[in-house]
C-alpha cells in the first residue's frame, strides 16, 4: 500500500501526487533522499502533530520535538539521514503492516549503526547535534522493533547516548536541536533511574 502524502486541506494518494512532486524533485533531488522526506514527514504527520504544529509558531519553538527541527536542517549527515529513516521506515512500517518497510527499516538500522560509529571516530562530526540525534533515533528503533528480542539493544544505545551527552558538555546542548535531544534523554534518564 503506498503511503498517503499529507496536506492540511486533504488526505491524497501517492498516485493523486505523483506528477506534481516527483517530476520537478527527479532532477534536483536524488530518489533516496526524496522517499527519506517523505517517511519524515508521514512520521511526524501520524506521531508528532502537535510538535509540527509549534515548529511553525516561532513562539512555541521550544515545544517542537527534536525530529521536527532535524526537518529543517540544511543538510543531515549520513549517521542521522540513516538513523532517522531506520526509524521513521519502522514505524510507519508498523502502522501500515509492511513487512517491506520493516525489513529496510533494519537494513538502515545497519547502516545507520556504521555510520554512527564513522562519526564517532571523525573529530570533526563526534561532538556534533547531528551524532547525537543519531545516537537517539537509533535508540528509539530499539524501543520501537527491538530486533534483538532483549532489552540489551536500547539500553546499550542509551548508555551511548548517556557518554555522549557528558562528553559534548553542558554548553554543547545550548542549540535547540541539542537541547531538545539532550530533553528526551534526561526525561528519560529520570524515568529509568528514579
Amino acid at each position: 500500500m503506498p503511503l498517503p502524502f499529507r496536506t492540511e486541506q486533504s488526505t491524497r494518494t501517492s498516485s493523486e501526487c505523483r506528477t506534481e512532486l516527483c517530476l520537478p524533485l527527479t532532477k534536483d533531488v536524488p530518489a533516496r533522499h526524496a522517499f527519506g522526506q517523505q517517511l519524515l514527514s508521514e512520521f511526524i504527520y501520524c506521531y508528532l502533530p502537535d510538535s509540527w504544529l509549534a515548529a511553525q509558531q516561532p513562539a512555541r519553538r521550544k515545544l517542537a520535538s527534536w525530529i521536527v527541527l532535524v526537518t529543517e536542517l540544511p543538510e543531515l549527515t549520513r549517521a542521522l539521514e540513516t538513523s532517522v529513516l531506520a526509524m521513521c521506515a519502522a514505524k510507519v512500517g508498523r502502522l501500515n503492516d509492511d513487512p517491506v518497510l520493516l525489513k529496510a527499516s533494519l537494513g538502515s538500522y545497519v547502516q545507520g549503526l556504521r555510520e554512527l560509529q564513522k562519526a564517532l571516530w571523525d573529530p570533526k562530526l563526534m561532538y556534533r547535534d547531528e551524532t547525537l540525534a543519531a545516537c537517539m533515533a537509533l535508540w528509539m528503533y530499539e524501543v520501537l522493533e527491538c530486533p534483538e528480542g532483549s532489552v540489551r539493544g536500547w539500553i546499550g544505545h542509551f548508555g551511548g547516548c548517556e557518554r555522549l551527552v557528558q562528553l559534548r558538555g553542558a554548553e554543547a546542548h545550548s542549540s535547540l536541536l541539542g537541547h531538545q535531544v539532550f530533553l528526551v534523554y534526561r526525561t528519560t534518564a529520570v524515568s529509568l533511574f528514579a
